[in-house]
């Protein structure tokens, strides 16, 4: 094969699509007030299971909210919330329902339809998407997990030096 490669150079591609919203440093100081603000919600005196799961549950929330529903996935997020709190006031809690788990290969006959409606699993309210809106939402949503592992180290970093047992950041 000749040097000359028929794909194109990572610089052409770059300027074509937009900068995410969630890498400027704003968006950040944004979803961090709202972490904490939801995490000083979250009850203290619950059991370490459930509370693990509320602050997971207020991280998610927090960056829908941050998100302020302009995308798919950050809209899904917040009715989720909704439909559990309307659901919790008006039936009894029930027995959790199984879940059965197929085995799937993502071996080489795996088709393209099929693993985008893995993905689309993957992403909260993008089952029934497109691909091309599939891969959209997907980015978005890559961006926004990205950030939110930014402030929450940058979170642990500050309350471990808050408490006296700050360490040097390994990352």
């Amino acid at each position: 094969m000749s040097s000359t490669s028929k794909r194109k150079p990572d610089s052409q591609q770059g300027p074509s699509q937009p900068p995410s919203r969630w890498r400027n440093p704003r968006a950040q100081e944004a979803y961090s007030s709202k972490l904490l603000d939801a995490l000083r919600l979250v009850r203290a005196g619950s059991a370490p299971s459930a509370r693990g799961r509320e602050v997971r549950d207020a991280a998610y929330r927090a960056l829908a909210v941050a998100a302020r529903g302009r995308s798919r996935w950050s809209r899904a997020i917040i009715a989720r919330r909704r439909r559990a709190l309307q659901r919790a006031s008006l039936l009894p809690s029930a027995p959790p329902s199984s879940v059965t788990v197929s085995s799937s290969s993502s071996g080489p006959g795996q088709s393209l339809a099929s693993r985008a409606r893995a993905l689309g699993r993957l992403v909260p309210g993008c089952r029934r998407l497109s691909l091309p809106a599939l891969l959209a939402e997907v980015s978005d949503y890559i961006a926004a997990l990205e950030m939110q592992v930014r402030t929450m180290n940058q979170l642990t970093q500050d309350v471990a030096v808050a408490s006296g047992t700050g360490s040097s950041p390994t990352a």
